[in-house]
């Protein structure tokens, strides 16, 4: 140890003896350092991750509410194929509705870019093209953002700056952020402003003819759970194939559950409440 420890002593104390002797030069050396620190804040980089050139990116795409699996779909592809005649885009991939909950009106396109070392575009000057030559083709309507693919999986929104709102009352926080998102959508650098609030989606209320239904023993659970297989659908069964499993779902057809008029409703519950009433 003394072979390692004796040298870095012996120089250490020499340090030592040279700063002491000059401590004017150490303390103006020290209030220079201290100055430069200053100008050298707004240079240097800031962030709590460095950044990085993954080769990857994501495209996530949210449709007004209500809008169906195939649109989304036919939306998402659409815009996957603009994303692909960027240069240097080696492939893309669409995903509908891959979230906890399933909502059919959000699509993902996740895009890889080709090895770093081969192209002399960085992946946040591709990301930077996109958002400005493919967003804006976009209906108005889409909720549209350009992000990095998020580090860790099961996190919220993923976003270098991020603001919560909360209140009371629903239609003075939904006003107030919409505002706050038009004012910070002209800060200079601000991309891919957007807000987590939803709008309700469309809904149709119906109401049960309970004096009808009680005389054909019709219960409100039956109705309800007629309507849930013909709008929703109903998992009934799996099977398998090539070592995986499946889920079966049964749904309506699309001339019952597209229904518009009230008379085709009240046409398809009539016949839901007939089926219910069958011995078979």
């Amino acid at each position: 140890m003394d072979v390692v420890y004796g040298p870095i002593e012996r120089g250490y104390v020499r340090l030592l003896r040279w700063v002491m002797a000059r401590r004017w030069v150490v303390v103006t050396a020290s209030l220079v350092a201290l100055a430069a620190s200053v100008p050298l804040l707004g240079i240097v980089p800031k962030g709590f991750l460095p950044k990085s050139d993954d080769g990857q990116f994501e495209v996530n795409i949210r449709a007004p509410e209500g809008t169906s699996l195939e649109a989304t779909a036919l939306t998402a592809e659409r815009v996957a194929r603009e994303v692909r005649a960027l240069p240097h885009v080696s492939s893309t991939v669409v995903t509908i509705g891959d979230g906890a909950d399933r909502t059919p009106n959000l699509a993902r396109v996740f895009v890889v870019l080709t090895d770093p070392s081969s192209r002399a575009i960085s992946q946040d000057e591709l990301m930077a093209r996109a958002r400005r030559e493919i967003v804006p083709r976009q209906p108005k309507e889409l909720r549209i953002d350009v992000s990095d693919v998020p580090m860790f999986a099961g996190g919220g929104t993923f976003a270098a700056i991020q603001y919560e709102i909360s209140g009371p009352d629903l239609s003075a926080l939904e006003r107030y952020v919409n505002q706050l998102v038009q004012r910070v959508r002209t800060v200079p650098g601000a991309v891919d402003v957007n807000s987590t609030h939803i709008g309700g989606k469309p809904e149709l209320a119906l109401r049960i003819d309970r004096e009808r239904a009680a005389a054909l023993g019709v219960r409100v659970s039956d109705v309800a759970a007629t309507l849930r297989l013909f709008v929703g659908g109903a998992e009934v069964t799996t099977y398998q194939e090539g070592g995986q499993s499946y889920a079966v779902f049964v749904r309506g057809a699309p001339e019952h559950r597209g229904a518009s008029s009230r008379s085709r409703c009240s046409a398809c519950l009539r016949a839901s409440s007939a089926a219910y009433r069958s011995p078979t």
